[in-house]
């Protein structure tokens, strides 16, 4: 036999009695209940761990701000800036606010674009 005679095992392949293949139905809904149950965990998971991560985040900054006893003006505790932001959305001052910020950003994006210090935005 010829060491490039590939003939001889595609033949012996081909005598081998076939393997038994599960039913097509059986296969699927084996497949189904698994991609059904993974989704379901990765579902579960992700609406757990987002709101945990938010709450332990905001739990963890509180806790440095005490802990290492942070000026204010540097890193304020999370309870400031929620009474703060409570208390601009209450008297109506952020869109007045936001609105001068976000029209003064752009002008000065426009302006530098305009005379060529930043590259205009594709």
């Amino acid at each position: 036999m010829d060491a490039l005679d590939l003939s001889a095992g595609r033949k012996a392949r081909a005598a081998a009695p076939a393997r038994q293949q599960p039913a097509a139905s059986e296969h699927v809904g084996q497949l189904a209940a698994s991609e059904r149950r993974a989704r379901w965990t990765t579902r579960t998971l992700n609406w757990l761990l987002v709101p945990l991560s938010l709450v332990l985040g905001v739990l963890g900054w509180q806790w440095l701000v005490v802990a290492r006893n942070i000026p204010p003006f540097i890193l304020p505790p999370p309870t400031r800036v929620a009474t703060r932001f409570a208390s601009v959305f209450a008297d109506g001052n952020y869109v007045v606010r936001s609105a001068y910020w976000n029209n003064g950003s752009l002008a000065a994006a426009g302006a530098l674009t305009a005379r060529g210090l930043i590259p205009p935005a594709l």
